[in-house]
């Protein structure tokens, strides 16, 4: 799970709040930013997306679950290593 500090360091220190609601369009706009700067030429912009999206976990998961079937091979190893960094979303666990 990501931690509230985490959400709002991603989104903005002003983050409405329906820009944590996880599928808000303010979350699904980021996420989808984050996923395409994994595939940027500039290696600095992919490391940062690929920290911001393992900060903001669970609520990246789908969108970088995605990702990690790229046909970029850039993109599909971040989006597989954030993965392995936040682990399985909590409400796909069995109880």
């Amino acid at each position: 799970l990501c931690h509230l500090g985490n959400i709002s360091h991603v989104l903005g220190q002003a983050a409405a709040p329906e820009a944590l609601v996880p599928d808000s369009p303010a979350v699904r706009g980021r996420v989808a930013g984050l996923v395409s700067a994994l595939g940027s030429s500039d290696w600095g912009e992919r490391e940062a997306a690929e920290l911001d999206l393992v900060r903001l976990g669970s609520l990246a998961h789908p969108a970088v679950e995605e990702a990690a079937r790229s046909a970029d091979p850039e993109v599909a190893s971040r989006a597989s290593r954030i993965l392995e960094r936040i682990g399985e979303p909590w409400w796909t666990r069995e109880r």
